[in-house]
């Protein structure tokens, strides 16, 4: 325990000062611990909003690449679409007379497996 008088001005000051009891070494001692332990997960933190930042960016790709793909499949539904109204006409145009060759006349048909050939027109 230390005491110092301080008499430079009419009023006396009283300064009295004593050692740090154990509780309030070990309070210190904890403060210290949480503040580092604070900023680890302010770092953590930091780190896991850069990789929540990267997984919101792959996700905006995945449904970029989704419309991509349904506006591909919508093109594709499209040409189908034209395909068979053709046909239908080549049909149309061979029962009105003409005579065509190599037709694929199903319903749905199967464009992975039909022949290639060539639709010739005859009037």
């Amino acid at each position: 325990m230390s005491t110092s008088i301080d008499f430079s001005d009419h009023e006396s000051t009283v300064t009295v000062e004593r050692e740090p009891t154990a509780v309030e070494l070990a309070q210190r001692e904890l403060i210290a611990k949480l503040e580092i332990r604070l900023l680890d997960l302010k770092s953590l933190k930091a780190d896991l909003q850069e990789m929540l930042d990267h997984w919101k960016a792959e996700v905006s790709k995945q449904e970029d690449y989704v419309a991509l793909g349904r506006y591909a499949v919508n093109n594709l539904q499209s040409e189908v679409d034209n395909l068979k109204a053709r046909i239908w006409n080549l049909n149309d145009l061979a029962i009105s007379g003409g005579t065509i060759t190599n037709i694929v006349t199903s319903e749905e048909p199967d464009v992975q497996n039909a022949p290639i050939g060539v639709i010739s027109c005859q009037l």
